[in-house]
């Protein structure tokens, strides 16, 4: 489905849980993948510790 949803280059990429039932291993080529990407992501994760390393917060500085 996200090789789907990329190859139509969008602008803006809305994922819910998209490491959901991967291994580590994938979960963290998925996450690398995303953030490797020259788009707006907006993703949903349960899992603080892969927010916090991918997608750190920002806070205006």
């Amino acid at each position: 489905m996200f090789a789907h949803a990329h190859a139509q280059s969008p602008q803006l990429l809305l994922l819910d849980e998209p490491t959901n039932h991967l291994d580590i291993h994938h979960q963290l080529a998925m996450l690398d993948l995303v953030n490797e990407l020259s788009v707006t992501a907006v993703i949903a994760l349960h899992d603080i510790h892969h927010a916090l390393r991918f997608f750190p917060p920002y806070f205006g500085h």
